[in-house]
């Protein structure tokens, strides 16, 4: 069995790993709203993006609490607690239905960014 430091620093670096693609589907979804057309979109369109990024948002900081239950809560000790705290949010977040949605609303949702005329505005992902 591995020392407790080292899945420590596993799971915060998963974290910090998740966060990064995060980090980068919350830009697209932000930089959407400021191409040209995004007006020309239905509003429920427009809503539904914008469902989207709070999803996303709600993500980082479900990915985000590890790290800041050690520093915050742990004084940047490693302990059973945290390592029981990052390995119960992960599982529940990643390997269920219902983290899933969160995520897969990010990669989703920029597919609807077709305006009204049925022209397709500048990409808004990669």
């Amino acid at each position: 069995m591995a020392k407790l430091k080292d899945r420590v620093q596993n799971a915060l670096d998963e974290a910090r790993m998740l966060v990064l693609g995060t980090e980068l589907l919350i830009g697209f979804h932000y930089r959407s709203a400021f191409e040209s057309g995004f007006d020309q979109i239905p509003p429920h369109s427009r809503a539904l993006m914008m469902a989207a990024l709070g999803c996303l948002l709600i993500a980082m900081i479900m990915l985000m609490s590890p790290g800041a239950y050690h520093r915050i809560v742990e004084q940047g000790e490693d302990s059973e607690s945290l390592h029981g705290f990052a390995t119960t949010i992960f599982p529940w977040f990643a390997r269920s239905s219902r983290g899933l949605p969160f995520f897969a609303s990010g990669f989703c949702c920029p597919s609807t960014s077709r305006s009204a005329a049925g022209r397709r505005t500048r990409p808004s992902t990669v």
